[in-house]
């Protein structure tokens, strides 16, 4: 039998962590088995633990993540093959790394090629098959070579040209997360995941393969109609472009402006062949086009799909569309937002299928997500991104290879839907016909969005840029010529920390906890760290100056090297001319080069990647432009948005007061702070506190006394008493604190850092009990939210279905996730609203035919491009929409009360050349 594999080199120092380890160099060895078993499994993990470098064994039973793979992993396995199997464990990192220290992915790789190479060789000698089980990321990279993400897609898939073994022996790879994620406090979300990773194989072990249920026959026509009813029909659709054929241009983009300007792509070869599957009965067909030769057939039988009220379903849908309306002007009338409208056509997307089933699930792409489902094995097909290409569009192996996604994808949204029943029930939103509807117009929503892209004042951008250089070549020379300091790049970290070591203790906060300290470097350079010594240092201390100096560095080098230099110099991510092209995503799912990035939120939100425009600085989006000439920019920004869907979903009659009589809100808890700070000045004897005069607080307190702040009054408040604005700003920040369960602790954090005061800690508790005293409905719902989804374990929306999940024991979800799930009504409800409001604003625009559209959606806030002469009319409609669109109709049916929404406008004009 065998215990141990591979010989041990006690004398290794291939990398550093051999240095602090007790037991150098813990072999793989035997977990459980009879020894006289074909097939072996070796489980590789990170790195040892304490338990393991303490007594020399891996995947020690009495550690708390080995004790998981003993009982969850082998567990799982052992309890469900129909064979023989002898369990073996093994670590990337042999070595346990001191504390603090990291294992980083080329330690691993380094560590397998030394010992697991030889190991598995010699496994090989007495097993027929074996079978590597990659847990988490460094096990992941060295045995795959790839990230957690891209092995979850190479399941099953041989691993001898990595690791060579005996000949004759079988070696396959698979993936999954570390144990110790099952761990209590870490991440339970897992506990589906790893289960339907050990799942495939189980099936591996029992067939020798993971068992795929759909064949795909080799018979494709280019048909010019669907063969059976068209109407609820649901078409998969899925296009190759110019990068998969030799003689096309390498695409290393993945917008259409961009193919043909960043790789100069002919418009012609933008899209190489379309492949479409449908269902009608119980049986399935595909068709194939090749381009150019068959656009007239493609062009019918889209037409026959849309004009019969048929869906079209694909996996990155917004994509493949826009590269089709892009290269086929007949295309975009056919697939058109108004014409589907009409015939009750929808679009559908498999990434949205998965989220709503399953919003945890880590797979997004369809060759990681398809084989979890068993439709199909993406694992032998040619990877694309390693350089290969077929030998044209004809290529009998890239057109299976379209055919392929589109039957994959049906077959994985009818498993998705059918799962997504049996997991929710059927009180479930999920996957409703008005849930369908949703979704298809915020595919519409991503669609124009990528499309119209972004319209940037170029030379103003390098305007800026140069301000910026400018400015930190003055600040590095100040810097360098006082105190021989780089404030910036290599060899700048370890002199500026230990310059915040003397500033912490000449400013007497050597003991003080909000001080951040990191558990390696010891206290941080971090904004927080700067902000709280800034407060604290003597008026003449040069490192005050120092500080300032870093503080000012970090953000004009921030905004030149994420935003000016990227938009300014790389096509691929930034401008075209004065153009900038996004790629918009409508939730979770991979980005449109399935690279692994995530695009789209849980909360419901729109993003969007290659520019990040939501994330734009003040500075950057003042250099929008329009279009048009002379043309404006409208940014049409819903008021307090989250809040008034707090005070709508919780009913508290004091918030929804506040909202029906139009009052200042902010003022109100602002008051608060000011009663606070009135006590504070009694008690101390002061007679001025943060600015304020003892007695214009005393006058504030005596006029307000009785009287209801509205926003008319606050304006004269406001006036009056200027100290009073920074003190309604505290109260917009305590109300939105209050809003997502943010404590004194937050709220004197946040206010050092936005408002430049150092609030006592007794204070603040005294506002943050003031502001749960005043709207006591509201935090009573948030608690009794909160326990109804510790005991249900999710919570989901009405209408469109979007759902969060909180997996663990209860204990653990109400200490963990509390904020998630008071966050989640106001945020999914504010993107939701927004969302509907942008999509009913565009289809009035184009209804009227009006060349106005929004391009782009900042959450609570929708921008809009046009004409000048158009303004007035563009203001109506958006006036109309903003503040009651049919989503928000329908939300204040479901919920039995009304509240009325609000939005402020702001117009910027640009005059003709």
């Amino acid at each position: 039998m065998i215990q141990v594999i591979g010989n041990r080199d006690t004398a290794c120092t291939a990398c550093p962590h051999h240095e602090g380890a007790k037991s150098v160099c813990i072999p793989m060895r035997k977990l459980r088995g009879t020894g006289q078993a074909y097939i072996a499994v070796v489980f590789v993990g990170e790195k040892p633990g304490l338990d393991e470098d303490r007594l020399d064994k891996c995947f020690v039973e009495t550690a708390p993540a080995g004790e998981i793979l003993h009982k969850a992993f082998l567990g799982y396995i052992a309890a469900r093959v129909h064979r023989d199997v002898d369990f073996y464990g093994a670590n990337a990192v042999r070595c346990k790394p001191t504390v603090g220290a990291s294992v980083t992915e080329t330690q691993a790789s380094k560590c397998c090629d030394l010992y697991l190479r030889e190991d598995l060789e010699a496994l090989s000698r007495s097993y027929t098959r074996v079978i590597v089980v990659a847990t988490g990321g460094p096990a992941c990279k060295a045995i795959f070579g790839v990230s957690v993400g891209l092995a979850l897609r190479r399941q099953g898939k041989s691993l001898t040209d990595r690791f060579p073994v005996h000949p004759g022996t079988e070696l396959a790879g698979f993936a999954t997360y570390n144990p110790g994620l099952l761990l209590p406090f870490r991440d339970p979300s897992m506990s589906e995941a790893i289960p339907d990773h050990l799942s495939m194989v189980v099936d591996f072990i029992n067939h020798g393969v993971i068992p795929m249920e759909v064949k795909v026959r080799r018979h494709y026509p280019a048909d010019k109609r669907p063969r059976g009813p068209v109407s609820g029909t649901i078409f998969s659709l899925d296009i190759e472009t110019y990068g998969c054929v030799e003689g096309c241009p390498e695409q290393t983009t993945f917008h259409p402006q961009r193919s043909v300007v960043v790789d100069r792509c002919p418009v012609s070869q933008l899209v190489q062949t379309v492949a479409i599957t449908y269902r009608t009965g119980k049986s399935r067909h595909s068709c194939l086009y090749i381009l150019p030769d068959e656009w007239g057939r493609l062009v019918s039988m889209l037409e026959a799909i849309v004009d019969g009220g048929g869906h079209i379903l694909g996996q990155n849908l917004c994509f493949d569309l826009k590269y089709l309306r892009f290269a086929r002007r007949s295309v975009r009338r056919i697939i058109d937002r108004q014409r589907m409208l009409k015939s009750g056509s929808l679009l559908l997307e498999l990434s949205v299928a998965n989220f709503l089933d399953n919003d945890m699930r880590p797979e997004r792409s369809l060759k990681s997500l398809s084989p979890l489902l068993r439709v199909w094995d993406y694992s032998d097909e040619t990877d694309l991104s390693s350089g290969f290409r077929y030998t044209d569009n004809r290529d009998p192996e890239e057109n299976f290879y379209n055919v392929v996604d589109t039957v994959a994808t049906l077959e994985s949204w009818e498993r998705l839907r059918d799962r997504t029943a049996r997991r929710w029930g059927s009180s479930t939103e999920k996957f409703s016909e008005g849930c369908l509807r949703w979704f298809s117009d915020v595919l519409w929503t991503c669609l124009e969005m990528d499309e119209s892209g972004i319209c940037m004042d170029r030379e103003r951008l390098g305007r800026l840029d140069a301000k910026l250089e400018r400015r930190l070549e003055r600040l590095d020379g100040w810097a360098r010529r006082r105190w021989d300091l780089k404030l910036r790049g290599t060899g700048s970290e370890a002199p500026l920390r230990s310059l915040m070591v003397d500033a912490v203790n000449e400013a007497g906060l050597g003991d003080d906890s909000r001080v951040v300290v990191t558990r390696v470097k010891g206290i941080s350079i971090s904004k927080e760290n700067i902000h709280l010594v800034l407060d604290r240092l003597p008026v003449g201390s040069h490192l005050r100056t120092v500080f300032r100096f870093r503080e000012a560095s970090q953000s004009a080098n921030k905004i030149r090297t994420h935003y000016t230099k990227v938009l300014l110099s790389d096509q691929s991510r930034g401008l075209i001319g004065n153009m900038a092209w996004p790629t918009w995503f409508p939730c979770p799912s991979r980005s449109d080069d399935d690279s692994g990035a995530l695009g789209g939120t849980k909360q419901g939100r729109l993003t969007c990647h290659k520019p990040g425009d939501q994330t734009f600085p003040a500075v950057i989006r003042d250099c929008y432009m329009s279009r048009y000439k002379p043309g404006f920019i409208m940014t049409a920004d819903s008021s307090q948005i989250e809040r008034r869907l707090m005070a709508l979903f919780s009913g508290d009659p004091v918030m929804m007061r506040e909202y029906i009589d139009d009052l200042d809100a902010h003022g109100l808890t602002g008051l608060i702070f000011v009663g606070a700070l009135y006590s504070q000045m009694k008690s101390r004897n002061l007679n001025t506190l943060y600015g304020a005069p003892k007695s214009e607080v005393c006058d504030l307190l005596t006029y307000m006394d009785g009287r209801q702040l509205t926003r008319a009054t606050a304006m004269k408040v406001r006036s009056k008493y200027r100290w009073f604005e920074v003190w309604r700003q505290l109260g917009k920040t305590a109300n939105f604190l209050m809003g997502f369960l943010g404590g004194a602790e937050t709220l004197q954090s946040t206010a050092r850092r936005d408002n430049r005061i150092e609030l006592p800690l007794g204070f603040c508790r005294e506002v943050v009990q003031g502001t749960a005293r005043r709207y006591a409905v509201f935090t009573g719902w948030q608690h009794d939210l909160i326990e109804e989804t510790v005991k249900k374990k999710r919570i989901e929306g009405p209408i469109t279905g979007e759902s969060r999940t909180f997996k663990g024991p209860l204990n653990w979800v109400r200490l963990t996730y509390p904020t998630n799930i008071v966050n989640f009504y106001p945020q999914w409800g504010a993107a939701s609203i927004i969302k509907a409001a942008q999509r009913e604003i565009t289809d009035t625009l184009m209804e009227r035919g009006l060349l106005s559209r929004p391009f782009t959606n900042c959450y609570d806030a929708v921008k809009i491009d046009g004409p000048l002469a158009e303004l007035d009319e563009v203001r109506a409609i958006v006036d109309n929409h903003m503040d009651n669109p049919a989503f928000y109709r329908g939300l204040c049916d479901r919920l039995g009360r009304e509240l009325p929404l609000a939005h402020e406008v702001e117009v910027k004009t640009f005059k003709g050349k």
